[in-house]
């Protein structure tokens, strides 16, 4: 099964993820996300809560 996603706002985990607040491990295996990009996951979630996914490029970001 794959699931396409659209990102409708930036995300960073190394500043919004759980590994900011704490938690011991580190955010090497969570993707960062820009508003507009595609997200494409494939197959069910782990136990762990996370998936395989990968990130495109997407819609360029609007400058106000």
């Amino acid at each position: 099964m794959c699931l396409q996603y659209l990102a409708y706002y930036d995300y960073d985990p190394a500043v919004q993820g759980p590994y900011s607040r704490g938690y011991k491990s580190s955010c090497r295996d969570e993707l960062t996300l820009r508003t507009g990009d595609f997200v494409t996951v494939y197959g069910d979630a782990l136990p762990n809560g996370f998936c395989e996914a990968e990130v495109r490029n997407g819609i360029p970001a609007k400058d106000d």
